[in-house]
């Protein structure tokens, strides 16, 4: 397993008129081989009314919520303790040297591989078949007009001012794998990172992180093992999208099935779902939401018919063994069809049924 390492900074300050001990720290807990202190500047006694800053960082040695308790001492009071957790990822996206990535701007203006066409910044891919595997694509806008695209260990990112960073246009068949869109968190216009009106998209093992608004829309298509945190990235930007949103129009199948899906905002505003299956530009049957971990928003998980004339009904919904939690409103915003499966279904961090 390749598991993904985080470190958090803590400020422990001296609010008293006299001067500190030198600060102890000493962990515990259920998993506390995940997690390690660094004191950072909290190698000293504190004088009055000053603080120092300390580091814990997350290392998981397995999948799935962790958790531990560091306990800080510094005076005759006593400890005080501080409850840590974590969930333990595996790393996904682009994971290899960008030094040995091909530099799409390598490509004349007018032709690189057949049917590869660039106009300034803008990349187009308009023959079926192509594979673009192993490139820098940041500081791009990939608009694609072909069918059987696939986009492999690439890296992208959100510097263009534009709607998206990729746009599938026409055309099916599109396909991302182990890549990497970093929005940057950039105050730009970029509504979703990937935009397909289109037909469904395959996506596996990317990550995505640090966009402005929102990640992925698209008609339908098959989402495993991604990553997708950092929504509402940008300052004063408020969210207008989700995680993952679909608006069917094919009636083809959705399975969206082991992927970590994180709409707490980190800006201002609160998206209406983390994660949305909604029939407005038409049907979607055999719908499979399964062994996810989805956070954040007003509701986790959304899935409704459409109440427009024009739209569409969801119908054969299946969500299943997924981890939910930090929601405001509700885990579940759920109007479709027939009779919805739910079961397996947990609070993250309380484990209660849902």
């Amino acid at each position: 397993m390749r598991l993904e390492t985080r470190v958090v900074s803590f400020t422990l300050a001296n609010g008293t008129a006299d001067q500190s001990g030198v600060p102890v720290f000493t962990l515990g807990g259920t998993d506390v081989a995940s997690f390690a202190v660094d004191a950072g500047s909290c190698s000293a006694p504190l004088a009055p009314l000053t603080s120092c800053s300390f580091g814990v960082a997350f290392s998981p040695l397995a999948l799935g919520p962790l958790s531990a308790f560091v306990d800080v001492s510094a005076s005759d009071a006593g400890p005080q303790r501080v409850s840590l957790g974590g969930f333990g990822l595996e790393r996904v996206g682009f994971l290899g040297d960008p030094g040995t990535l091909r530099d799409a701007g390598e490509f004349p203006n007018t032709a690189g591989p057949s049917g590869v066409r660039f106009s300034g910044r803008i990349m187009r891919l308009e023959d079926s078949g192509i594979v673009l595997d192993g490139f820098d694509l940041r500081n791009l806008t990939i608009i694609i007009s072909a069918n059987n695209v696939t986009l492999r260990n690439c890296l992208l990112d959100g510097q263009q001012q534009g709607f998206y960073t990729v746009q599938h246009q026409s055309g099916s068949g599109l396909t991302i794998e182990d890549c990497t869109f970093d929005g940057l968190g950039l105050p730009n216009t970029n509504a979703n990172t990937v935009v397909s009106t289109v037909g469904p998209i395959v996506m596996r093992r990317n990550l995505f992180q640090n966009a402005a608004a929102g990640f992925v829309a698209a008609q339908t298509g098959v989402f495993e093992n991604n990553v997708f945190r950092g929504i509402g990235a940008a300052p004063n930007r408020a969210p207008s999208s989700t995680t993952i949103s679909l608006a069917g129009g094919s009636g083809l199948p959705v399975a969206i099935t082991g992927n970590y899906l994180e709409a707490r905002i980190l800006s201002s505003g609160l998206p209406s779902a983390a994660l949305s299956v909604q029939a407005i530009a038409g049907p979607i049957d055999q719908v499979l939401i399964d062994n996810n971990v989805v956070l954040g928003a007003q509701y986790n998980v959304r899935v409704t018919n459409s109440s427009a004339t024009d739209g569409g009904v969801v119908t054969n919904v299946t969500v299943t063994n997924n981890r939910l939690g930090d929601y405001t409103l509700g885990p579940y915003n759920m109007n479709v069809g027939g009779t919805p499966v739910r079961t397996g279904n947990t609070h993250l961090v309380t484990g209660a049924a849902l």
